[in-house]
């Protein structure tokens, strides 16, 4: 029998699923339903660590913006059909269909809200849907389950799953699904206790990213490190220290958006707090000046500054932490900030990929100092011929592409790994043709047509690139005839590039990542 905790893990996972396809399928329903405009978070208590609304019901622009590209993706031109007609199968155990059994008392939102933690693996969770009709939606829900008994808190019946450990009422104008532990505390709200749509915390996320979009998503990382302190003693000991990391009690959320055009979906988030801005510039230059071909790439800012910053943080934790830290000079004879940091500058990763015989790629960094680098590069050498030799790793002295090194070999990688430091730069290479490309690139992704279509669909300059063409071009390489491959390709192949960066805005970061459809 299929242990309760991870039945329910598996429908929280099929419902975020169906909540996500429902947009299709609203717009292509010719129900008149749909009516309730109640806010999901009116009934979500103020102390979730997590929150995330999807609009089923879009109209306007928005609506035409998820039937194009539904058609695109899909490959079809009548996407909501096709949507409708897997959410029928989902649920054909139960004998329900969407047009007979969703539709007629679906409301414009669903949202999903993690209110406590038992354990790391056991989210006290709730899925809130806005509905015009609850006993409609109660009775909907309740089709083809075994296993139900009615119970009742604060005055409020709901139905107990005793299968699914699940719990069910209507609370409001909202169908809400849950664990048992989550629908008391929304009951508590209904009934006059503290709602996440007055949190001043939630308020400043909504208004920090784009509005009207197809999704909403909220996290409080202090609320989040109080979930997970409570669940793990060892993360508890320490949860102080890292909720004043964080800016206390009373530092800012996250919010973030997804919103849709006819050629691109784009995920943006927001996070008050002043940002490195030189960092966000170094990364995008970094990632700029890549060669061109990768199918990935992306870039770090400054490590060597990024770094220190989070050491000192690090330290400031003190115990553990501090003596790791300590450790490292013992180890390697290096101070870890002296010897290695002082030297590094911006830093970027690409990964190309040819064909399965020519994959490759490297980690560079610009260094200030040949000597230091160089310094490092012979102990980690060192290191490895000492303690790596008996797992059958060989090390070689490398030189060539202006750069020199130690070339490292394993039965279990079938090409080497290059380590080394030349023209001002150090870098770890898979294979030698990837040090000449990330020493001095033939040309470079600010030269490729397809990376500054997708730069201008991001509306700034990326940090973060992925071709997602070449990767199913390689996939298919790979995967070969296999059904699932071939039956996933059709709506994968839709897809052009993925781009993230992030930018200033006064005392606000905000990053987004956008995916291309053409």
């Amino acid at each position: 029998m299929t242990p309760p905790r991870s039945r329910r893990a598996r429908r929280l996972a099929a419902g975020a699923l169906v909540a996500l396809a429902l947009p299709v399928a609203g717009c292509g329903s010719s129900s008149g339903a749909g009516s309730s405009d109640v806010d999901p978070a009116s009934v979500v208590p103020a102390s979730a660590a997590f929150y995330g609304e999807v609009t089923v019901r879009p109209e306007g622009d928005l609506r035409t913006s998820v039937e194009t590209l539904a058609k695109k993706i899909g490959n079809t031109d009548d996407p909501g059909g096709e949507i409708v007609k897997l959410i029928d199968a989902s649920f054909k155990d139960q004998n329900a269909t969407f047009k007979n059994d969703i539709d007629p008392w679906l409301g414009k939102k669903v949202a999903v809200a993690i209110t406590g933690l038992k354990d790391p693996r056991s989210p006290d969770y709730a899925i809130v849907i806005a509905a015009t009709d609850t006993a409609k939606a109660l009775d909907s829900l309740k089709k083809g389950e075994k296993g139900l008994v009615e119970r009742s808190y604060k005055g409020v019946k709901y139905t107990f799953n005793k299968v699914q450990q699940q719990a069910a009422a209507g609370v409001g104008d909202t169908l809400v699904i849950a664990t048992e532990t989550a629908l008391k505390s929304i009951i508590d709200v209904d009934k006059g206790g503290d709602s996440l749509a007055k949190s001043d915390k939630l308020a400043q996320a909504r208004k920090s990213v784009t509005s009207n979009g197809l999704g909403f998503f909220y996290v409080d990382p202090v609320a989040v490190v109080g979930l997970v302190a409570a669940a793990s003693p060892a993360i508890g000991a320490q949860a102080g220290q890292l909720k004043s990391l964080l800016g206390g009690e009373k530092a800012s959320a996250i919010g973030a958006a997804l919103t849709t055009a006819a050629d691109s979906i784009r995920l943006e988030t927001a996070v008050d707090g002043q940002g490195a801005k030189g960092a966000v510039s170094d990364a995008a230059d970094t990632v700029a000046g890549l060669p061109t071909g990768s199918v990935a790439a992306v870039g770090f800012g400054n490590i060597g500054a990024g770094a220190k910053a989070g050491l000192a943080q690090i330290q400031q934790l003190g115990g553990i932490y501090s003596t790791v830290i300590a450790q490292f000079k013992t180890i390697t004879g290096l101070d870890l900030e002296q010897d290695v940091l002082s030297w590094m500058g911006r830093g970027g990763l690409f990964v190309r990929a040819k064909g399965l015989t020519d994959i490759g790629g490297a980690l560079v960094v610009d260094t200030s100092d040949q000597q230091k680098s160089a310094a490092f590069i012979d102990s980690a050498q060192g290191l490895i011929q000492q303690f790596g030799a008996s797992s059958g790793l060989r090390v070689s002295r490398f030189s060539g592409q202006g750069a020199k090194g130690f070339k490292l070999k394993t039965n279990q990688i079938p090409f080497p790994i290059i380590v080394a430091s030349g023209g001002g730069k150090f870098v770890i290479a898979i294979g030698d043709s990837s040090v000449r490309e990330a020493l001095k690139p033939t040309d470079t992704l600010a030269n490729d047509a397809q990376f500054k279509a997708t730069a201008a669909q991001l509306g700034t300059k990326p940090a973060l690139y992925v071709d997602l063409k070449a990767i199913i071009a390689f996939a298919d390489l790979a995967a070969g005839s296999d059904p699932a491959y071939q039956k996933a390709k059709k709506y994968l192949q839709a897809f052009t590039a993925l781009a993230g960066g992030s930018e200033q805005s006064g005392g606000t970061t905000k990053a987004s990542v956008v995916v291309g459809v053409k």
